[in-house]
């Protein structure tokens, strides 16, 4: 799996985009940087997504463990879990629903569009976080790769 982070400093949103395989262990890891980044960037907006998920292999006690965390980006913000496919729609629902007290504006779409809608933002212009690094899980390959330019 690889991750990467984007702020759109004029809507204050920061999105990470998920690609690959996700395990329980590479989900994890993803949580613990959006924390990071989320700190770094102290966004006003938070989007997850997962539109380009090859496949999922993670638990619902995963799912379960990482809602009953402190969220990575406190208060009552508004974040978006961005699902389209049906089994990871319910592990999202699932998401939301056990970590609905400290997460009460948590929204699950199926569009990244439905989330840009819902916050009335037609056309973001996302940079890059920390140089534009895509991180490859340490579950599957430990490296660090450079988005080619352009």
């Amino acid at each position: 799996m690889a991750y990467y982070f984007e702020f759109d400093s004029g809507n204050d949103i920061l999105r990470c985009r998920l690609e690959g395989d996700i395990t329980d262990a590479s989900l994890k890891e993803c949580y613990e940087a959006a924390g990071k980044y989320a700190a770094m960037t102290n966004p006003g907006v938070a989007i997850m997504d997962f539109s380009n998920v090859a496949s999922c292999n993670v638990s619902p006690q995963t799912v379960r463990d990482l809602a009953r965390r402190t969220p990575g980006m406190p208060g009552a913000r508004p974040r978006f879990l961005v699902v389209p496919s049906a089994y990871l729609y319910g592990l999202a629902r699932m998401f939301q629903q056990c970590g609905s007290e400290a997460r009460p504006e948590l929204h699950v779409v199926r569009a990244v569009d439905e989330a840009y809608a819902f916050l009335g933002v037609p056309e973001p212009q996302f940079e890059p976080v920390a140089g534009g690094a895509a991180i490859r899980s340490r579950q599957q390959v430990p490296i660090l790769v450079r988005k080619a330019a352009g």
